[in-house]
């Protein structure tokens, strides 16, 4: 998630920046494994996230969306981040679900 520095400086209170998370799901880290176009599989776990987004300016408005099996501790991102971040986090499972969009 380095990008997210990258426009750190470019975005204030108002912008919006949308996060569409596609990859496997890790039953137990929660983590997503994302494979880029050009680049390795790539490991993704909340905790990172959360310190990623949590260098943006206050009132940056954050929607997450993570289709990923075993996604639903992701609802917690939000008040993870604080109360001045307008987020709004959806995923394909519930906390505690065990297989969410997996279907298996």
């Amino acid at each position: 998630m380095d990008w997210i520095g990258n426009v750190s400086g470019r975005v204030g209170p108002g912008d919006r920046i949308e996060i569409v998370l596609i990859g496997h799901g890790d039953e137990e880290d929660h983590a997503v494994t994302l494979y880029p176009r050009h680049a390795e599989r790539e490991f993704l776990s909340k905790a990172e996230t959360i310190a990623a987004l949590s260098i943006l300016p206050p009132n940056v408005r954050l929607l997450i969306v993570n289709e990923a099996c075993y996604s639903g501790s992701w609802a917690t991102v939000a008040p993870d981040l604080g109360a001045q971040r307008d987020v709004l986090v959806e995923t394909a499972a519930t906390v505690g679900e065990k297989r969410g969009a997996c279907g298996y």
